[in-house]
């Protein structure tokens, strides 16, 4: 039998559930896969306790034994569990805990008792990315949710966490305005109370599709380095919001941040901060950001100026240029935002100022033509 096949059975073993925990019922996957993560299995259901319904994050049976990916999950639950009641991320509902039942060996009929871990959730409606390519998006809205997203991770930092797989997908809609940050799996926790999970990686962590370059050369005793990688992370979203573009295959071709990590291996690792200090400016010169008025000629002009900074600021392949003040990313929001609910007034402000440019330049040229005549 396939994983796959394995898989299918486990969901249908828990939607066989009457009821779980003595408080969660009519139990159902929430998408013919139950759910797109990595090593778990996401259902739906009614929780008796709180008149409404949940999300059920359960840890995939397949993946039992592979112990950085169970340690991956319990790290999530405990981190959403220090976050509740945190404005910007996901509400945990019911901390890690265990679903039991009785298997029944068929060919010897000793029956055993198969314990799998879950935790509960609020149930999103949606996520950013199913935002991104529906027929909502507008400038305005675009704005409006990109502040919530910056605000979940700006909310995070200030606790010391940095999430390491920021993409549209981990941003939860609950309703059509409120935006929540979720999916804590290869979070890292950097005051101490919780060890990595591993010291050095083979790879990067998270999307490679949102991934600051840096992030894949394991320079792992270095924090500030994955509160900027987050930040890149979040430029990434906003020019795919604005472009329905990916960034990454817009500047990195498939093997560049594995030949980068294979790189770096060999390098010392209290080496490869200074390394990488000297790389990252001539990748930045190699690999230009794109506009993203090159993919989007509806932006309003009076913010594209200002948008293109902001994206590129946090964006910026060279992170010792990258923007790490959320104070400034929500001015340029601040700014945007206000230009915009003004956008008519400031295109007749435009259309006025040009006006009088013209009208100055030709009384110049008057003035002096007439000290040519006399």
């Amino acid at each position: 039998m396939t994983e796959e096949e394995d898989r299918e059975n486990y969901i249908k073993i828990i939607e066989a559930q009457s009821s779980i925990s003595g408080r969660f019922t009519k139990i159902c996957r929430v998408d013919p896969k139950g759910g797109c993560g990595s090593f778990s299995l996401v259902f739906r259901a009614f929780d008796e306790e709180r008149n409404q319904e949940v999300a059920l994050k359960f840890y995939d049976p397949c993946k039992r034994g592979v112990d950085y990916r169970e340690r991956c999950f319990k790290r999530e639950a405990t981190i959403l569990g220090s976050l509740e009641g945190q404005r910007d991320i996901l509400e945990i509902i019911l901390p890690l805990t265990q679903f039991a039942r009785k298997v029944i060996d068929a060919g010897t009929g000793i029956s055993t008792i198969e314990r799998w871990e879950f935790f509960a959730t609020e149930l999103a409606d949606s996520n950013m990315w199913k935002y991104i390519y529906s027929n909502e998006p507008t400038p305005a809205k675009n704005l409006r949710y990109f502040r919530a997203m910056a605000r979940g991770v700006q909310r995070i930092h200030s606790r010391q966490i940095c999430h390491r797989d920021i993409k549209p997908e981990n941003f939860f809609r609950i309703g059509k305005e409120v935006i929540r940050l979720g999916d804590f799996g290869t979070a890292r926790v950097l005051d101490g109370s919780m060890p990595a999970l591993h010291e050095d990686y083979s790879s990067w962590r998270g999307d490679k599709r949102y991934t600051a370059p840096e992030q894949c050369v394991s320079i792992v005793d270095k924090p500030n380095a994955f509160y900027i990688g987050d930040m890149y992370s979040l430029g990434a979203i906003l020019f795919e919001m604005f472009t329905r573009q990916l960034l990454f295959p817009l500047i990195f071709d498939e093997k560049f941040h594995q030949s980068l990590a294979e790189h770096f291996a060999l390098i010392p690792k209290e080496r490869r901060e200074a390394m990488l200090g000297n790389l990252v400016p001539d990748i930045a010169k190699g690999r230009q950001l794109p506009n993203i008025s090159d993919f989007n000629d509806k932006v309003p002009q009076c913010i594209k100026g200002r948008l293109e900074r902001l994206y590129h600021g946090l964006a910026a392949i060279d992170y010792s240029k990258r923007t790490k003040d959320f104070d400034e990313v929500f001015q340029a929001l601040n700014v945007c935002e206000t230009i915009l609910a003004k956008e008519k007034q400031y295109e007749e402000m435009l259309r006025l100022r040009k006006r009088w440019l013209e009208n100055k330049l030709e009384k110049k040229k008057i003035r002096d033509g007439k000290h040519v005549s006399e």
